[in-house]
């Protein structure tokens, strides 16, 4: 089995989504795993409003954050395709290892609770706010990546996804 077969069997993904390349980056720190994931060309997919199959309008490159690979950071690059729906229009397609609308994999959220477990909810909200003035010393608060938005991206959604699950109002800072 080739490698990028097996990448494909590792993220889960059917047809027309395939692994076409990887690269490892052993120069930065810490060093990156990069998957470039495509679709097959003229497949028709589903929009993503209805589920009625279109053929693609263009396509645009994006990337998403994924669960480490070992100690490596994993980004999936792939272009992804708008569909021209007769009811609905241009949509873009959601694609299979992706939040909507986010730029972390779904597989990423299994990351979350660690982080988030072990603080009463005032130490959560400062580290899903951001607020860097109190608790910079927390644990893990780098884990997910270099940049604030993507370090409180994730652990945010963690508690969104919690507080919903009480029935109570998400606080702005999760929003």
């Amino acid at each position: 089995m080739e490698a990028n077969d097996l990448l494909t069997l590792g993220l889960g993904l059917t047809a027309p989504w395939r692994v076409v390349d990887q690269s490892l980056d052993l120069s930065k720190q810490p060093s990156e795993l990069r998957l470039e994931v495509e679709a097959a060309r003229g497949e028709r997919y589903p929009c993503p409003a209805c589920g009625a199959l279109c053929k693609a309008h263009d396509f645009a490159e994006f990337s998403w954050r994924h669960l480490n690979f070992f100690q490596h950071h994993c980004l999936i690059k792939a272009r992804v395709p708008r569909v021209r729906c007769p009811e609905h229009g241009l949509k873009r397609v959601n694609v299979p290892w992706a939040r909507t609308g986010s730029g972390t994999s779904r597989h990423s959220r299994m990351a979350e609770p660690p982080v988030v477990a072990g603080f009463a909810m005032a130490d959560a909200s400062c580290l899903c706010a951001g607020d860097s003035s109190s608790k910079d010393n927390i644990p893990g608060r780098r884990v997910y990546g270099s940049s604030e938005s993507r370090v409180c991206a994730i652990p945010r959604t963690a508690c969104r996804n919690r507080i919903e699950d009480t029935g109570r109002p998400v606080p702005e800072a999760f929003q």
